[in-house]
């Protein structure tokens, strides 16, 4: 029989040194900096759109107006999700085990 995991105390090990493994994009000088929360926070709505519709789910992580603003500075959902891939397989030694309760 496998041992229960804590919701809670998984969601918290997801994270880093308190940190949760979100990162920032920089879009140029003098634009603010788009937000990109870490996978374990993504809505359910953004992960069944990621496969089939990736530029839905781009919209859907980062919200419209964000997703706008990454546009029009070049970025495209294929940039966006290629991003999110590389810091996810960049940080995933960082990562703590799965907490069990």
């Amino acid at each position: 029989m496998s041992a229960a995991v804590n919701l809670a105390a998984y969601i918290e090990a997801a994270t880093v040194d308190g940190e949760e493994r979100s990162f920032t994009i920089e879009l140029g000088e003098g634009e603010a900096p788009i937000k990109v929360p870490g996978p374990h926070l993504w809505s359910d709505a953004v992960l069944e759109a990621v496969t089939p519709h990736p530029v839905k789910a781009a919209k859907l992580l980062l919200g419209e107006a964000e997703y706008a603003r990454f546009a029009k500075a070049g970025g495209t959902a294929t940039i966006l999700w290629r991003i999110v891939r590389e810091r996810n397989q960049a940080s995933a030694g960082e990562s703590k085990p799965s907490a069990a309760s």
